[in-house]
């Protein structure tokens, strides 16, 4: 399935927007200009900044064609260990990530998208590990690797973070096997 051309340049220029000033300073203007699109095509795709962060919610961390409960087949897996490792090790989506809750605080059509967005991220990985939604040492392991990443994100742990290490900790393994993808 192709995705619109014009869409996904909008949806890039805002990730890379996002992930550079957060919430705050990110604007549609700054966006249709780093896009180099008009705000009017920009506002025919997304009339408000709350549907464009939505779509940036959307295709942030989510595996191709796949739900919460789909089963964990190659391309799942591999997603999912994607997103584990963006989660540790990728500044910008932890900006991106921190952004977003420190403004859903006071924005309450926010914290409904960003409190959707990580049940079911969290759904999806607990999933991968054949555990259900709500699993609280699935719960415990993404609480550790996001703070991880923050530690990371302020230069207190500058090492790689070892994911496998992390699983054996709290007990958990791909349901489909190891966690090499």
């Amino acid at each position: 399935m192709s995705e619109d051309p014009v869409r996904e340049k909008i949806l890039k220029a805002a990730l890379d927007l996002m992930q550079a000033y957060g919430v705050k300073k990110f604007t549609q203007p700054q966006v249709a200009r780093a896009a180099g699109i008009r705000q009017s095509h920009l506002t025919y795709y997304f009339p408000r900044k709350i549907d464009l962060i939505m779509g940036l919610l959307q295709g942030h961390g989510r595996p191709a064609e796949s739900t919460a409960t789909d089963a964990a087949g190659p391309g799942h897996a591999a997603a999912i260990r994607k997103g584990l490792d963006v989660l540790t090790s990728d500044p910008g989506r932890m900006r991106f990530f921190l952004s977003l809750i420190l403004e859903a605080q006071l924005e309450p059509e926010l914290r409904s998208l960003v409190d959707d967005h990580m049940t079911r991220f969290d759904a999806r990985v607990a999933n991968y590990y054949g555990r259900k939604a709500g699993d609280p040492d699935v719960l415990m392991f993404l609480s550790a690797l996001r703070g991880l990443g923050m530690r990371r994100l302020v230069g207190d742990g500058d090492d790689g973070i070892d994911i496998a290490a992390l699983e054996a900790r709290f007990q958990l393994a791909p349901a489909g096997g190891t966690g090499d993808a």
